[in-house]
């Protein structure tokens, strides 16, 4: 049998808690961020252009870092690597803290930050997912991915409110100051992670031809090409639902009540913590392909079905089961890509379809939008999510259907006999 958590077969012991306490940690700030920058970009600035262009400036590193940059994690051992994105991000907030209270700060001084901060983030995220194969036993992913994705809704739901009562009664030089600390401690908890962990680095080769071998392995296996492809289509989706969002509760709900509206998040958020405590057992009951199919189901009906509800609560119960289903997919699919990929290939083949599935998230928001001044704005919602149907049902019908954890110590011996040559210790 491979490396893949050897040292951890006995289950989520104290390695894993130390790493899951930081990042629940450091994705509280990140969340935080969510509401404060672009508060403090208010305050700079009322263009919406400006806006589009931060926004643009923190997302496009996640493509540019698909393409090159899983190599990069591939080549070096990961927890260093991580550490270093942390304290980065955590000097980048320190610096933006310290500029932020000066009269001559400007709007375009947030391009370059914003887009450090993206590129570090899209490294670091794509690294955590690397990583975890190595420290968590193949049996136990599932529920290790679910106990960060519900580190992440509590985040969503708790971040913005609480970046906003800092900014309100410290300034926004004291809430970046505290999103500073919050890195800093995710970096503190890698140095908890005692065990060794093993994990197989390939020699260096030509940089080209080992970001050829990630494209490759994503589309030569059936599993990862379906579900990362299912994945861009739902944000695809999603991309234009939440750029959006505000319209199309005002004109399902037909009211521009700023409470009323906030409930749509209330049940996002909710819906979303739901997922995040049933995904594993979930995966447990039924297969990991099976949950997959059932969460974009769950996702796809429900976006449909509540452009024909007409009232709020029904529209938040309906929004509750959707996002349910949109953990359940999140989950599965990065629980998939990590069982069945070779771990000298995880780095590149992780942010490849990382990538993948996030570029199409800008191009729906402009697209839908776009497509909704001409058609119709409830016209285009409806026919996203049916896309989204009419995908999950396809994948009955394919190998993603069937795909569970059981498969994965055979395909980690045949791993292990084809991998590079070369094995070192991730410590």
């Amino acid at each position: 049998m491979g490396h893949r958590g050897r040292h951890r077969e006995a289950g989520l012991q104290s390695d894993f808690t130390a790493l899951w306490i930081g990042q629940t940690v450091s994705l509280f700030g990140d969340y935080i961020a969510y509401l404060t920058i672009p508060l403090f970009l208010k305050e700079l600035s009322e263009r919406a252009i400006n806006f589009g262009l931060i926004s643009a400036a923190e997302s496009i590193p996640t493509l540019l870092f698909g393409f090159l940059g899983g190599v990069l994690l591939d080549r070096f051992r990961l927890k260093p690597v991580l550490v270093i994105g942390d304290l980065l991000r955590a000097s980048a907030f320190l610096v933006l803290a310290a500029f932020a209270t000066e009269e001559g700060f400007e709007v375009w001084m947030l391009l370059p930050f914003s887009f450090i901060v993206g590129s570090l983030a899209a490294s670091f995220n794509a690294g955590l997912q690397s990583l975890l194969p190595a420290l968590v036993p193949s049996r136990m992913l599932a529920t290790a991915n679910s106990r960060l994705s519900l580190s992440q809704q509590l985040a969503f739901l708790l971040g913005p409110v609480s970046g906003g009562l800092l900014v309100a009664s410290l300034g926004f030089s004291a809430a970046f100051t505290f999103n500073a600390l919050t890195f800093m401690v995710s970096a503190a908890s890698f140095f908890f992670i005692r065990a060794p962990v093993e994990r197989r680095i390939p020699s260096n080769g030509r940089f080209l031809i080992q970001v050829l071998e990630g494209w490759e392995y994503l589309w030569r296996d059936t599993r990862i090409r379906l579900t990362t492809l299912a994945g861009s289509l739902g944000n695809f989706v999603t991309g234009f639902i939440e750029a959006a969002l505000v319209l199309i509760g005002a004109r399902i709900l037909g009211t521009d009540d700023p409470a009323q509206l906030g409930l749509f998040v209330v049940g996002m958020g909710i819906g979303g913590l739901i997922g995040a405590f049933s995904v594993a057992a979930v995966i447990r009951i039924i297969g990991i392909g099976k949950a997959f199919v059932a969460g974009m189901m769950l996702f796809g009906t429900g976006l449909f079905s509540m452009t024909f509800a007409g009232d709020l609560l029904t529209v938040a119960g309906i929004l509750v089961g959707a996002f349910m289903g949109l953990v359940w997919v999140n989950v599965s699919m990065t629980t998939m890509r990590q069982l069945y990929t070779p771990e000298h290939l995880l780095g590149r083949v992780t942010a490849t379809a990382r990538a993948l599935a996030w570029g199409t998230l800008p191009i729906g928001a402009l697209f839908g939008t776009w497509m909704a001044d001409r058609i119709g704005l409830l016209t285009i919602v409806r026919v996203g999510p049916v896309l989204i149907i009419t995908f999950a049902v396809f994948l009955i019908s394919t190998a993603v259907w069937n795909a569970d954890t059981v498969e994965e110590p055979r395909r980690t011996e045949e791993q292990a006999r084809t991998a590079t040559p070369g094995s070192s210790k991730d410590v």
